[in-house]
């Protein structure tokens, strides 16, 4: 009997240092992110363990601010989520979010790394709200934003790529791909949705800071961002600026 009880405590020894050596990844979501269901979607997709919390909970939403507040690097503002701890160090306002999740595996097997947070741009904690979509109406071939007797209503969906108050034009992702799209832009052409940057308005163009009067069309680095936020254009997307019209510009 002593045996048994001996072989019990030390298996339950080795479980407790086994589990206090597990790697430690913890990430704060909330509804309707599409930065945090792509940061799930990679860490299933690559098995790795994870804790979420959802921040629709008010206590989730108060210990993640909590948890920005100890990391020491939270300065106050707005930020942009997900919120991801690893082995204790926090990471919130992530700008390029495609870079940072396929770093998770090095970060939790080789330590930590120097957080640097976004840019704040309010004085209360609190996360801006912005519309995660815009409607559009179509008769399969144009497209207007008010309602149309006898057009199809569509729900295009927007990532915020930047969060912050002012300055911030919207880019369409277009792709040759028909799955998961909203509308056709022309022959083999069809529109994902929108991301919301940083930048400026010429006429109806958007212009995101750095690429006035650029394509961004052709560019390597806009070809890569629809991937954070578009499942579907894994195989590729590209971004362009004319879009004014939906906002009525």
């Amino acid at each position: 009997m002593k045996r048994f009880f001996i072989s019990v405590a030390l298996v339950t020894l080795s479980f407790t240092l086994y589990a206090d050596t597990l790697p430690q990844l913890t990430i704060f979501t909330k509804p309707g992110c599409r930065r945090c269901a792509y940061t799930i979607e990679y860490l299933k997709k690559n098995n790795i363990a994870y804790t979420e919390y959802s921040t629709s909970d008010k206590s989730n939403n108060a210990k993640m601010w909590s948890t920005l507040r100890d990391s020491g690097k939270f300065k106050g503002g707005s930020i942009s989520m997900p919120v991801v701890v690893i082995n204790g160090e926090t990471y919130f306002s992530i700008p390029d979010l495609m870079e940072f999740t396929e770093s998770i595996s090095s970060k939790l097997t080789s330590g930590n790394q120097e957080n640097e947070p976004g840019n704040s741009e309010t004085a209360d904690e609190k996360i801006e709200t912005l519309p995660d979509s815009v409607f559009i109406w179509t008769d399969g071939k144009i497209v207007v934003n008010h309602a149309i007797a006898g057009w199809m209503r569509k729900k295009l969906p927007i990532a915020n790529h930047y969060s912050g108050s002012g300055d911030g034009v919207y880019v369409a992702v277009y792709s040759h791909n028909k799955f998961r799209s909203i509308y056709t832009a022309g022959e083999n052409i069809y529109v994902m949705g929108l991301i919301r940057m940083k930048g400026t308005w010429n006429g109806t163009i958007a212009e995101p800071e750095g690429w006035e009067g650029k394509d961004i069309s052709a560019s390597d680095e806009f070809k890569k961002l629809p991937k954070q936020y578009f499942p579907a254009c894994a195989n590729g997307c590209w971004v362009g600026g004319d879009t004014g019209g939906i906002f009525g510009k």
